[in-house]
This record gives structure tokens, C-alpha cells and sequence, in this order.
């Protein structure tokens, strides 16, 4: 059984999918970690009196200067911030899309957490950089289309 009743005192039930449920509580435990380890979560009013690090703030023109140095680290970071987010796209289109199946939606949600972030480390002394935002809402994307391959696979085999 996925749902469990909860009876009211006006004899009224309430269905709880315990699935839901426990992909909203992994949902919550990702969001926690990917500000746990952005640093994010350590932000204090100090950081905010003065900044650390001119921002990059032009898209791909570092990565693709960087990649002519050594392009197996920025080809790992690249990597690593993809793989970082396809939870946050998995997880979203699991819980929250499943009937309309608008990537625009996982592309802009997960673009404004991307920001967020990106834009919160620069007071915590990290370097901000908009192609870990490209990077990252790209995984976003990559874990929203992996959901909806294997929803649809799942689909045909019912």
C-alpha cells in the first residue's frame, strides 16, 4: 500500500502517499546538502560587508581558457557540476511535473537556485562563476529528461 488514511474528528478521510512523501523528504535532504556544501548555509550577516572575489560574469569564456590549459580539470568540474544537479532535475519532475512534462519549468526553477546559490557564495568568500550555472541547470535538465526516459520506459512495460 502507497497511501495511508487519516481520519478526521467530521469522519472525513485524507490520503497520504507515503511515496510522495518520502520523495518530498529526499528532495529536502538534497536542497540541504547542496547548500551544506556550496556553503550557503554558513552565510553570516559579516560576510555581506564586503566582497571576496570579482565574479565571472562572462558565460564559458574561463572554461573554454581554462580547458586549453588543462582540460581534464575543467572537464571534471564541468562534469561535477552536472551530475551535482541532475538530482535537483530528477527529483523536481518526479515530484512536481509528472502531468504537464514542461522542461521550461525544471529549466527555470532550477536556473534561480543555481543563481541563488552562485550569487550567495560570492559573500562567502567562494568564487562565483555563471558557468557553474549553466552547468548546473544543464544537469538539471539531463535529470529531468533521465526521469521522463524511464517514467516513459516504465510506462510501456505496464
Amino acid at each position: 500500500m502507497s497511501e495511508v488514511k487519516i481520519t478526521k474528528n467530521n469522519n472525513s478521510i485524507n490520503k497520504i502517499n507515503i511515496f510522495k512523501c518520502i520523495g518530498n523528504l529526499i528532495f529536502l535532504v538534497y536542497i540541504v546538502a547542496v547548500l551544506s556544501i556550496t556553503g550557503v548555509l554558513y552565510i553570516k550577516p559579516s560576510d555581506f560587508t564586503y566582497m571576496h572575489m570579482s565574479p565571472n560574469l562572462v558565460p564559458l569564456v574561463n572554461t573554454i581558457s581554462d580547458f586549453m590549459g588543462n582540460p581534464q580539470s575543467v572537464l571534471r568540474q564541468v562534469i561535477l557540476n552536472i551530475i551535482f544537479f541532475m538530482p535537483f532535475g530528477f527529483l523536481y519532475t518526479m515530484l512536481y511535473l509528472k502531468k504537464d512534462k514542461k522542461l521550461l519549468k525544471v529549466l527555470v526553477i532550477a536556473l534561480v537556485f543555481s543563481t541563488c546559490i552562485e550569487t550567495l557564495q560570492f559573500f562567502v568568500g567562494r568564487f562565483m562563476d555563471v558557468d557553474d550555472i549553466i552547468w548546473n541547470t544543464s544537469g538539471a535538465i539531463i535529470g529531468s529528461i533521465i526521469y521522463f526516459l524511464i517514467n516513459n520506459l516504465i510506462c510501456k512495460i505496464k
